[in-house]
This record gives structure tokens, sequence and C-alpha cells, in this order.
């Protein structure tokens, strides 16, 4: 049954102080741990946004680069197409040049 001594109902006490404390700092870790894991959880949804971020600015710099890339083909084709031009004026220039240096023959002679 039930302690009768004065020294088993202080062993009793103190046995169930210990057990209440026990179970105190039982909760409070537990609560500790509660706090941690919900930090983490913060954490973890803080990190999937930068990564959702860094997804998204990749994705448009991929987008620029493909753009600058388009725009630098273009260019090297416009300076294809005028080194082309050029050669072309070039050649009638000299075309141009001779024959006005035969015009120029055929007045003096005259």
């Amino acid at each position: 049954g039930f302690p009768e001594s004065s020294a088993e109902k202080d062993f009793v006490f103190h046995f169930v102080t210990k057990l209440r404390k026990i179970r105190e700092e039982q909760l409070e870790e537990i609560i500790r741990i509660s706090k941690e894991r919900d930090e983490c959880s913060e954490e973890i949804a803080r990190m999937r946004g930068l990564e959702e971020n860094h997804e998204a600015e990749m994705s448009q710099l991929a987008k620029e680069l493909d753009h600058s890339r388009a725009r630098a083909n273009d260019l090297q084709k416009a300076q294809e197409e005028q080194l082309e031009e050029n050669i072309r004026l070039s050649k009638e220039l000299d075309r141009c040049k001779a024959l006005v240096d035969s015009l120029e023959r055929l007045w003096l002679a005259a």
C-alpha cells in the first residue's frame, strides 16, 4: 500500500519531485527541439525561395544570352554584307576611274 513512515513518505516525495523535474526538463527539450525544427523549416523555405529566384534569374540570363548571340550573329552578317558591298563599290570605282582616264586621253587626243 501507501507509505506509512516519514522516511517512506520523504522518499516517495523526493522520487515524485525528481520525476516531475525530469518530465519538465523533457518538456523543455521537446519545446527547444520543436523551435529548432520550425527554424529549420523556415530556413528550408527561404532556401527554396532563393533557389527559385536563382532559377528564374538563370532562365532570364539564358534568354538574354540567346538574344545577345542572335544580335552578334546579325551584326556579323551585316559586317559581311558591308564588306561585300565595299568590295563591289571599290571595283565599280576602279572601273569608273579607268573610264575617266580613257575619256581624258580621248579628250586630250582630240
